[in-house]
This record gives C-alpha cells, sequence and structure tokens, in this order.
C-alpha cells in the first residue's frame, strides 16, 4: 500500500495520497492535491503558469491588484494562495509563452510549498536558475532571504525564523539576509 501511495503522489504530483482498505478486495484512495498553477510575474507582467511552464493567460486587473498588494505587504498572506514566482526576463511574456519546462514548474511549486509548510510566509519565491542553487524568498515581514536549493531547506528557514526571533533592533533595514550557511546570518 506505501509503494502504491509513492507512485501516486509522483504520477499524479499530488500533495498526499494515502491507500487504505476499506473491505477485503476494495482499496480506497485519500488524494490530497497540490496547487495546479503558480502566478508568474516578470517586471510589471502577471501571468498563470500551468504545471507544464506555460503562461495559459493574464492576471485580470482584479487579481493583479491582489498580488500586488501582496508584493508590497499591504495585506496578509494565507496559506489557500497560490505560489508567487518571479524571474526578470528579458522578452514580453503573452499567452501561450513558454516560461519553463513542465518540470522545472513542478520544481518550483514544491520548493514553495516546502517553504510555506516549514512556517515561513512569503511574498514572492525568485526560483534558483539552471547555472546557481541560489533562490531568494522575499518573506512577510519583507526581508529578501537568500537561500541554496543544495543546502537542506528546513535548517536554512530554521535559520531565519531564530534570526527574527533575535534580530538586533539598531539593523535597520537590510538589503538581503543570507541563511546560506545553516545555523549563520549574514546581511548587508
Amino acid at each position: 500500500k506505501n509503494k502504491l501511495a509513492d507512485q501516486l503522489k509522483t504520477r499524479l504530483f499530488v500533495l498526499d495520497a494515502a491507500v487504505e482498505n476499506s473491505y477485503t478486495s476494495i482499496l480506497r484512495l485519500k488524494i490530497e492535491e497540490r496547487t495546479k498553477r503558480v502566478v508568474f510575474h516578470s517586471h510589471q507582467q502577471y501571468f498563470w503558469l500551468d504545471l507544464q511552464g506555460v503562461a495559459t493567460e493574464e492576471l485580470t486587473e482584479e487579481e493583479k491588484r491582489d498580488v500586488q498588494a501582496r508584493l508590497l505587504g499591504n495585506r496578509s498572506i494565507s496559506d489557500t494562495e497560490p505560489p508567487v514566482i518571479k524571474r526578470d526576463l528579458d522578452e514580453s511574456v503573452s499567452k501561450g509563452f513558454v516560461l519553463a519546462t513542465g518540470q522545472e514548474a513542478r520544481e518550483w511549486i514544491e520548493l514553495s510549498e516546502k517553504v510555506r509548510s516549514l512556517g515561513l510566509n512569503y511574498r514572492e519565491l525568485e526560483p534558483p536558475t539552471a547555472s546557481s542553487s541560489l533562490f531568494k524568498v522575499l518573506s512577510a515581514a519583507g526581508h529578501t532571504v537568500l537561500m541554496d536549493i543544495t543546502t537542506p531547506i528546513e535548517s536554512q528557514v530554521h535559520t531565519y525564523q531564530v534570526f527574527l526571533k533575535n534580530q538586533p533592533k539598531d539593523i535597520g533595514k537590510p538589503e538581503y539576509i543570507d541563511v546560506r550557511v545553516p545555523g549563520r546570518v549574514y546581511f548587508k
């Protein structure tokens, strides 16, 4: 049953799957879906991005205002909102534009869910590129937090959370907070 549950998670790209026996010859499946799309923004362009990495449609004016309020910290962030992914592109985005591979889009969703599940609410996430393992998180507190995909995310989030609790009063508004080395915080 556990092997089947793991295969379902991978094949269907679901958040959680459980297989139970309800009768002797019947299996009962419990599936918790994950988000199927994310908000992608580049400069002042905002699009819905699907699991295949394709820009499906531009956000409506109301959706755009809501996302911008989130990015500016003018409203609280709920756990049910789709992730916001930032990537500054040189070209203009339009409907049908391929922004990422399907594998990249899935990795972005998994990364955003991992960060959120560890208790770090964020305004937006800037995923790593093909040539770098660095990713940036704009926290709900307004800090740009630098993290590394090759180091355990749990320890980096924990380091940032401990820093927030013990933050010196005289540091002002740092340009960034680097927690890539677990247990150490660097800021500028």
